[in-house]
C-alpha cells in the first residue's frame, strides 16, 4: 500500500447566454450527461491532437487486452478511468540505474517522444443537484488538473455548443471540520520542500541545491497517547483562518520550518481515519490522502484506488444521487 492524494472539483454547466443558472446535468436540453460522456468521451480523447502549445500529448489507459480503461457505475452516476500524459519537445536519455556512469544509456528519447504517466479519474454527475464533482489523482507535485479541465471544456464546448463549463476546488468544510474539531489526533507532520541558504548551512549541506533536499518533522502519538493542548488548539485556529497559523514559535523557524512549510493532520473520528493537508502556504485548502495498492509497474491499482475514491465520495454525505 502507498499514500496517493485526490484532488476533488466541483464543476457545472451554463448556457453562455447566462452564466448564473446552473443546469441539471442530467437534462442538458433533454441530454444526460452521463450517458453523453460514456458514449462520446473515448472517442473524443483518442481523436485529440497533441498540444503543440504546451508540447503535450494525451490518451486514456489500455488494458493487457488494448481496451480503454473506462467504466461507468450507475449506482452512484459516475464514470472513471485512466489518463494518461507526457511532455514532449526535449531529448533526453534513459538510463539503468545500475549501470556504471560511463555506460551507454538505454536509450535517446527524441523530441517526438513522450513519457506517458497514469492518473486515475472519476467524474461524479450528480440526479439531484445542479453541480458535480470531479476526484484526480495527485502522485507527489504530479497531478492533471490543467490537462483534465482543459478536456473537459473543449468537449462540452464541442458537444454542447451553447453552453459553459465552470469548475472550482472543493473543500467540504463540514466533512473536514468533523475530524480537525471532533477527531482524535494521531500525528502531525511538517513539511518543508525546499531549504532556505542559512538553514542548509546548519544541516552542512550547503554545497548541494538545497531544492534537493526534503525537511520533516513528524510529532505521533505512541500507544493510547493522543495528541491534544497547544498543538491541537493551533491546528483548530489554522482551519479557522488564523493568520499567525501553527508556526508562531522562533524556534520552529530556527530548524526550517516556516511559512513556506505544510502541515499533515492525521485524525481519527468514528472509526474513520483521514489526513489532512493545510498546504498552499498554509492556506486551507485540502487535498485528500488515500492508501492504494501498488501494480507490479509502480503505479495505482485501478480497483484500489477506484473504491478508495469512492469511499471518499460516500464520506462526504452529499446526497449528489
Amino acid at each position: 500500500m502507498e499514500e496517493r492524494k485526490l484532488e476533488v472539483l466541483r464543476f457545472y454547466i451554463t448556457s453562455k447566454h447566462n452564466k448564473q443558472e446552473k443546469l441539471p446535468l442530467y437534462d442538458i436540453e433533454g441530454v444526460d450527461l452521463l450517458e453523453n460522456l460514456f458514449t462520446n468521451l473515448i472517442p473524443f480523447i483518442d481523436d485529440l491532437p497533441p498540444d503543440e502549445r504546451n508540447k503535450r500529448v494525451v490518451q486514456l489507459g489500455k488494458d493487457l487486452e488494448g481496451a480503454s480503461i473506462f467504466h461507468k457505475k450507475d449506482s452512484i452516476r459516475s464514470i472513471s478511468g485512466i489518463i494518461e500524459t507526457g511532455k514532449y519537445g526535449k531529448e533526453e536519455n534513459v538510463v539503468d540505474i545500475n549501470r556504471k556512469k560511463d555506460e551507454t544509456p538505454v536509450f535517446r528519447m527524441m523530441k517526438n517522444h513522450a513519457l506517458q504517466k497514469p492518473f486515475f479519474f472519476l467524474i461524479c454527475i450528480s440526479s439531484k443537484k445542479n453541480e458535480g464533482l470531479i476526484f484526480l489523482e495527485r502522485e507527489g507535485q504530479f497531478g492533471i488538473k490543467q490537462v483534465f479541465t482543459l478536456i473537459l471544456s473543449k468537449y462540452i464546448n464541442l458537444n454542447f455548443p451553447e453552453h459553459t463549463f465552470h469548475f472550482s476546488n472543493f473543500i467540504d468544510q463540514e466533512f473536514v471540520k468533523k475530524f480537525i474539531n471532533d477527531g482524535v489526533y494521531n500525528k502531525i507532520r511538517l513539511v518543508r520542500n525546499s531549504l532556505p541558504g542559512d538553514i542548509a548551512e546548519k544541516y552542512g549541506l550547503e554545497t548541494f541545491e538545497t531544492d534537493d533536499f526534503v525537511l520533516e518533522l513528524s510529532i505521533r502519538s505512541k500507544g493510547k497517547r493522543r495528541i491534544g493542548g497547544n498543538a491541537r488548539k493551533r491546528i483548530q485556529e489554522i482551519f479557522e483562518n488564523n493568520p499567525d497559523g501553527f508556526f508562531t514559535s522562533q524556534d520552529f523557524r530556527k530548524i526550517g520550518f516556516d511559512d513556506e512549510a505544510s502541515i499533515h493532520v492525521n485524525s481519527t473520528y468514528k472509526n474513520s481515519s483521514r489526513t489532512i493537508n493545510l498546504s498552499d502556504t498554509l492556506k486551507f485548502r485540502p487535498y485528500y490522502d488515500i492508501k492504494v495498492e501498488i501494480t507490479s509497474t509502480g503505479h495505482s491499482d485501478f480497483r484500489s484506488i477506484e473504491g478508495a475514491c469512492i469511499q471518499l465520495l460516500n464520506d462526504f454525505s452529499l446526497d449528489l444521487y
